[in-house]
């Protein structure tokens, strides 16, 4: 929290499931500020909401964030390239930026525990990669770019 206080906070779209789209609840709210980042869907402390993807369409966020429940990094991967086209609806100026992202939702995001911290970190290093670029990404979070449209 120290290192990202006075930092401008981007607004994070995360999502904890796809079909149908999950926005997230529980402690992952907490995690995006505490990282750095303001959480534009969800409410800490409560469960996991299911929306729409047309209750999403207004979100534009700074930041998209791809952890669905019980996946790992290749799942979730899999899971946004089958949902592309509604996430670049959703968050078309992240996605443009190259400020998309699936990470490890299974390990660092979706059970609580000690890695709790470590999820903390990878998106604080998402969020302001500046101020944590010791903090390694590989293997726990990527960048995501649609496929072309053939």
């Amino acid at each position: 929290r120290q290192r990202v206080e006075g930092r401008p906070r981007p607004g994070v779209l995360a999502l904890e499931w796809l079909d149908p789209p999950f926005v997230p609840g529980h402690w992952v709210p907490e995690m995006i500020a505490w990282a750095g980042g303001l959480c534009l869907r969800g409410e800490p402390g409560a469960r996991s909401r299911e929306t729409t993807w047309e209750a999403l369409r207004g979100a534009d966020p700074d930041v998209l964030v791809v952890m669905p429940c019980g996946y790992g990094l290749d799942a979730a991967r899999a899971d946004a390239r089958a949902a592309a086209e509604r996430l670049c609806a959703v968050a078309p100026r992240a996605i443009a930026r190259g400020r998309a992202f699936v990470v490890d939702g299974s390990s660092y995001f979706n059970r609580s525990g000690p890695r709790v911290v470590d999820g903390v970190e990878i998106l604080a290093a998402i969020l302001h990669p500046d101020a944590f670029p010791e903090v390694p990404l590989e293997g726990r979070a990527e960048p995501w770019v649609p496929a072309p449209v053939p």
